[in-house]
Parts: C-alpha cells; structure tokens; sequence
C-alpha cells in the first residue's frame, strides 16, 4: 500500500536456514565483540564496529523472521545499535501485508514500545520505532491498533516527540504514527490526554521556517 515508507524485504525465502544456529551464533558473536571492543585502539573504530555487528546481528534475525528480531531485542534491550535495526527490520517485515499480523503476534509492537522507552535518548532509536508503529498499524481493519494502545504505543510517541523536538525525522515519522493509530474515539482520547495534540503543534511550530515564524 501506498502509505508504507519502507521497501519490502525479501526475507521470506530465506525463512528456516539459520533455524538452530540463531542462539549459539549471538553468544559466540557478543563474546568476540567484548574482545574486539577491549583491543580497539580508537573509540570512533569501536563505535563503529559495534554498529556493524548490531547490524550484522539484526540481519541474521531477520532471515528467520519477526519472532527472531524480537528475541534479538529482548536479549540486547541495552543496545541502542541494536534496538534501532530491529525496529528498521521489524518494519521491512511488516511492510508485506501479509506479515504484519506476525510482528504484531510474536510481541513485535511490545518490542518496539520497549525499545522507545530504554533509549528515550536516542533520536536514531525513536525515529525508526516511531516508523515502524506506524507501518505495523496500518493492517487490514486495524487489527493491530488496539495492541499498540494496550502497549502504551501512544504515550511513547508523545514522549519522543518531547525528547526531541529539533530533529525533524522524529517528528515526521511521530506524526505519521499518531497519524495511523489515532484513528477511534478510544485513541483519540488516549492522545488527547497524552498531550499529543500540544506535541502535534510544537513541532510544527519547530519546524516553520523562520521567516514565516
């Protein structure tokens, strides 16, 4: 559908290889990361091997599907390297219509509101979390809608909108997610009281260009 941002990822065909070797594959892989991270002469090297092995990690979950990105993330919940791919891929995944009952069923949207409140901090996090509630809600007759409001989802949107009111992605795609979940009576009040409409205008207002402020 026209309104999901994210391209579709072919992981279907690979579904089932790495079944077995996903849990001995990420202890074996955080265990050489500890080392490398200790022997790495720069931090800016560091750092940026890190985000390649979070990235790396995240892919080889996504091969096996929504259920295995979502233990990637409740086993990593401390790494926002982590938390951020997992969002991007939770949202490829959920980009296929037929899949996005299975994020949301494997505790997908659970994951992604988590996600949102260890790293409030983060733009990068926020921002794909943010993306990836809204593609997540967009299903056939909002079936995952009610999910992402007993998750909390709402309240986490208005957060990172709080958090960070001067980065223009967070407020895009935190104003596409209100856009697709605040969609019933039920919503609108859980936004109203959650301040989003205060938040919806602030970030307007942050983001007029000055000479029309």
């Amino acid at each position: 559908r026209e309104s999901k941002q994210y391209r579709p990822r072919d992981w279907q065909r690979n579904q089932g290889l790495l079944k077995g070797r996903f849990s001995v594959w990420i202890t074996e892989h955080c265990n050489h990361s500890q080392r490398s991270t200790a022997a790495a002469p720069s931090v800016l090297y560091s750092l940026s091997t890190q985000m390649s092995e979070a990235e790396n990690l995240v892919k080889m979950a996504a091969a096996e599907g929504a259920e295995a990105v979502v233990e990637a993330m409740e086993a990593h919940r401390g790494s926002a390297a982590v938390q951020e791919f997992a969002c991007r891929e939770l949202a490829n995944i959920a980009s296929s219509d037929e899949s996005e009952v299975e994020v949301a069923e494997t505790g997908g949207i659970e994951a992604i509101v988590a996600a949102m409140k260890a790293h409030e901090g983060s733009a990068v996090v926020q921002e794909h979390a943010c993306a990836a509630l809204a593609i997540v809600a967009d299903s056939e007759e909002g079936v995952n809608i009610m999910r992402i409001y007993l998750a909390r989802g709402i309240e986490a949107v208005v957060a990172a909108m709080r958090a960070h009111p001067g980065s223009a992605a967070v407020q895009e795609h935190a104003c596409s997610a209100l856009g697709h979940i605040v969609v019933d009576d039920t919503c609108h009040r859980k936004a109203e009281s959650a301040g989003a409409i205060e938040a919806v205008v602030a970030a307007m207002n942050a983001q007029r260009p000055s000479w029309r402020r």
